[in-house]
């Protein structure tokens, strides 16, 4: 965000930016930044899961696991402000 405003641009009102993870860190920048949250501790409790599962059961057929992720909207891209 330091290099748009560099450019000449204030992010959240010309330019729309999102991150990736969700974390505090993201609401402790100005503006608060818009991320996509991955949840790691699911992403993990599944990983733990399908490797168990694949110990107990080697010959098991692979599973393909679609995780939602989350959109969490905050001023970078216009949203809400505190």
């Amino acid at each position: 965000m330091n290099a748009l405003r560099a450019s000449g641009l204030e992010p959240g009102r010309d330019v729309g930016v999102v991150g990736i993870g969700g974390t505090d860190e993201a609401m402790a920048i100005h503006p608060a930044l818009t991320t996509v949250s991955d949840n790691p501790a699911n992403i993990g409790a599944i990983a733990a899961e399908t490797l168990l599962n694949r110990l107990s059961d080697p010959q098991a057929p692979p599973r393909h696991i679609m995780l939602e992720p989350k959109l969490v909207i905050r001023e970078s891209c216009g949203g809400p402000i505190g």
